[in-house]
């Protein structure tokens, strides 16, 4: 290999499970194990640990492509209007602008989630909690409001155009969501 064609890109390197910041968020444990930072935004891989019932509302991520691993549980995925059952050993793959949601059937859930480029890993360090455990987290794991970081947050996915909610059905809503969101 000449010097004009050698790699420039991030260099190798290991993450060791135990090693992985954790935080809480959204009643799930995240571990980034591979953060958009170490990988000059080309990539970010998490853990999640989450539990029945969880998952997030349906949303789009502008620019990022988002794969799912599911190493243990049950997971019924929302794309488009489209409903997709996936269980140990199934990946999941979600271009980027396309509506999506998810939510945990069984006791509870473990997935890799993978996103190109990275930087949901920002979303979790900026808003999280960061974990004292690894575990789900205790009802009163919440990070306390903070305008300020979350005005940061905000902009910072404005700059990257990393996530938007949008105004599609969500066919994994329970009764009672269905209910607070007419509300």
């Amino acid at each position: 290999m000449t010097e004009s064609n050698r790699y420039t890109g991030p260099e190798a390197f290991v993450t060791a499970s135990e090693d992985a910041p954790d935080f809480w968020r959204n009643g799930i444990l995240w571990s980034i194990l591979i953060s958009a930072d170490e990988t000059m935004g080309m990539f970010t891989m998490i853990e999640q640990l989450m539990p029945e019932g969880g998952g997030p509302p349906p949303h789009i991520h502008e620019r990022s492509h988002e794969c799912f691993y599911i190493q243990e549980g049950e997971i019924t995925f929302q794309v488009d209007t489209e409903l997709i059952s996936a269980s140990e050993g199934d990946a999941v793959w979600i271009p980027p602008n396309t509506p999506h949601a998810f939510r945990i059937e069984s006791p509870s859930a473990r997935a890799l989630n993978m996103y190109t480029p990275g930087g949901f890993d920002d979303n979790i360090r900026m808003l999280g909690t960061p974990a004292t455990e690894r575990r789900l987290p205790p009802p009163d794991a919440v990070r306390e409001a903070d305008s300020e970081r979350e005005e940061e947050f905000r902009q910072r996915i404005r700059d990257l155009h990393t996530q938007s909610q949008v105004n599609v059905p969500n066919l994994l809503a329970t009764e009672d969501e269905e209910e607070e969101s007419h509300e």
